[in-house]
């Protein structure tokens, strides 16, 4: 289940995952599982910050939250990074299990500061997958299993 772009783009997102619902809005993320209700703040937040996807995946029994987010740019140098974030929601939170840098960007100019970006370099690799039945994240070179 996945965000849709009209979603993304005004940060309010609603998916269902069986009785499992999720909400994220803004800089937090409910949760409600049919008996308990949570809500954790987003890594990434701000008025500057942008989705660019947003999708719940069960895997191995669980359920992930994944989440590709640009950040606000730095104040200096007036680049952004996208950051690719997990959550594995337990019986009653969702537990940020991941914050990983990808890719970073700046304005091509200061008129199309929020149009039109140039990336400053090729995105890391990264993926969520199961192997014998333990859920294993890999980014660039790095790799785990998330507990």
């Amino acid at each position: 289940m996945e965000c849709n772009s009209r979603s993304l783009a005004t940060q309010n997102c609603h998916i269902q995952w069986s009785d499992h619902k999720v909400h994220i809005r803004g800089d937090k993320v409910n949760s409600f599982n049919g008996v308990h209700r949570s809500i954790v703040d987003l890594p990434v937040a701000g008025e500057k910050v942008e989705w660019q996807r947003i999708r719940l995946r069960r895997m191995s029994g669980q359920l992930y939250l994944e989440a590709e987010i640009w950040g606000a740019p730095d104040e200096s140098t007036n680049v952004s990074a996208l950051n690719w974030v997990i959550y594995k929601f337990n019986k009653v939170n969702p537990v940020l299990k991941l914050n990983k840098k990808i890719q970073r960007r700046k304005p091509k100019s200061a008129e199309k500061a929020k149009t039109s970006f140039e990336l400053m370099d090729k995105p890391i690799k990264y993926k969520l997958f199961v192997k014998s039945k333990k859920v294993y994240w890999k980014h660039g070179f790095d790799e785990g299993v998330i507990q």
